[in-house]
Formats: structure tokens, C-alpha cells, sequence
């Protein structure tokens, strides 16, 4: 952990060391994107030495898994890529819930440690605009905002990663049609085509049964995947966003304020 951080400070240190001064160089944007790389370069080791990417998972696991408990026996799959209930958008909500405690701690600390950094970097700033760069609780203020939009299109992006199974169930039905409905292919058949007669039967319902065994084959590998890529597939949602759009985000509303303060 203390080596994580360590690292984290000496590339914070170089970046900023680097930096042209904006009185000398009027690359401001440079300084800038140096300054971002510092924070997120920070954000993300601090990220790891507290070792949220494992309890993240293990609080959402938790709770996919309390939810597939309280589904009827055999349906868990079918509602969870149907979103029946807004499932998934209530699983990540008391995801969100849960893990903010932690979250909320370990986001003041980080932040905090970011504004010793730019109180001590070698980049000029005034030093009365830096003191207005403390904006904790006005950074703090985005996460639900970020939270909500996430909500918004988890579900809809769910669908095009696990798209149901149409043509594999119309393979079943269009199997079971054949087989109800082989008379009328054998009706003209008179009775001394009786062998006939029989004979396509027996093909007819081969051929259903094969068109809804490979139709059945196909739905039955898309429920025993299902539970596990709809668990994969909310863990890395929610890992991008606490490791890739929560901090764009706070950056995006930090870096005016911080591109005020540059001497």
C-alpha cells in the first residue's frame, strides 16, 4: 500500500516538475494536462492500494445474488436479461448505497492528499485561488448525478450484450409445429400410399424434434450464461465508473478552476 502511494507521489512530482510555468510558457493547456494526469494518476493508485476493485465486487455479488435467491426457481436468468422489475437498475442502485460509505471516506482522503500536491508542486499558482480550489463537498455533489446517468443506460446496454434468444425459441415452436401439424402434410396421401403416409410422419417428426432439440441446446447455453455474463457485465459497469467516469467527471468541473489559479 505505502509503495503504491510513494509511486503515486513521484510520477505526481515529475508531471507537475515538468510542467512549464504559465509566466514563462503560455502552453497552458500542457500544464493542464499534466495536472490531470497527476490527479488521475493518484486517483487511480489510491483506487488500488485500498483494494477497492475486491470489495466493490464482493458488495455487488452479494447483492445479485440475494436478488437471484428471491426469484422463482428456474426464472433467475429470464428476469435478470429481461430486466424484469428493474432488477438491474436495483441491483447497482443498493450497490451504489452500500459502497458510499467506504467510497465517501476514501474520496476525501484522495482529494485531500491532491490539494497537499498542488499546494507543493512546482507550478505557480496564486495562492488565494488555490485556497478556493478546496471544493470537496461541490466535487462530492456529482457522484449522484454521474450514479443516475449510469442507471439510465445500464439497462438498454445489457440488451445489445444479451440479446434473448428469438431465433433459438422460434426454432422450438417452428420444431412443435411440425409435429402437431404432420397430417396435413400426409393428408392426400390414399390409402394404398399408407406406407407413405407413415413414412413421412416418421421423417416430419424427426425433423421437428431435431429442429427443437438444437433450438432447445442454444436457450439452455443462454441461461446457464446468463447469470454469470450479467454479473461480469455489472461489475465492469460499475468499475469503469468509480475508475474512469466518476474522476473525468470531477476533473471536467475542477481543471476551470484550477486553469483560474495558474499564475
Amino acid at each position: 500500500m505505502k509503495t503504491n502511494f510513494l509511486c503515486a507521489v513521484l510520477i505526481l512530482s515529475c508531471l507537475l516538475a515538468l510542467s512549464p510555468s504559465p509566466a514563462i510558457c503560455a502552453d497552458v493547456q500542457h500544464t493542464l494536462d499534466n495536472l490531470k494526469n497527476g490527479f488521475m494518476i493518484l486517483y487511480s493508485s489510491e483506487w488500488r492500494s485500498s483494494n477497492f476493485n475486491y470489495r466493490l465486487f464482493r458488495i455487488l455479488d452479494k447483492e445479485i445474488e440475494d436478488n437471484i435467491h428471491s426469484m422463482t426457481f428456474g426464472t433467475s436468468s429470464i428476469q435478470l436479461a429481461m430486466n424484469a422489475g428493474k432488477i438491474i437498475e436495483g441491483i447497482l442502485d443498493t450497490t451504489f448505497a452500500d459502497f458510499q460509505p467506504e467510497y465517501e471516506l476514501f474520496f476525501k482522503d484522495f482529494y485531500d492528499k491532491y490539494y497537499t500536491f498542488l499546494e507543493a508542486s512546482p507550478v505557480h499558482f496564486s495562492k488565494e485561488k488555490l485556497k478556493q480550489l478546496f471544493l470537496y463537498e461541490e466535487i462530492a455533489s456529482l457522484q449522484p448525478v454521474v450514479w443516475q446517468k449510469k442507471l439510465d443506460s445500464v439497462s438498454a446496454k445489457l440488451k445489445k450484450e444479451l440479446p434473448m434468444p428469438y431465433i433459438s425459441i422460434l426454432a422450438i415452436a417452428l420444431g412443435f409445429l411440425i409435429i402437431i401439424f404432420r397430417s396435413l402434410f400426409t393428408k392426400n396421401f390414399d390409402v394404398r400410399e399408407h406406407r407413405k403416409a407413415v413414412r413421412m410422419n416418421i421423417i416430419l417428426v424427426i425433423i421437428g424434434m431435431s429442429i427443437i432439440v438444437l433450438g432447445g441446446i442454444q436457450v439452455s447455453r443462454w441461461i446457464l450464461s446468463t447469470q454469470g455474463f450479467t454479473r461480469d457485465f455489472l461489475y465492469d459497469e460499475t468499475k469503469n465508473l468509480y475508475i474512469t467516469e466518476l474522476p473525468e467527471t470531477y476533473w471536467a468541473f475542477l481543471e476551470p478552476y484550477i486553469k483560474d489559479a495558474l499564475n
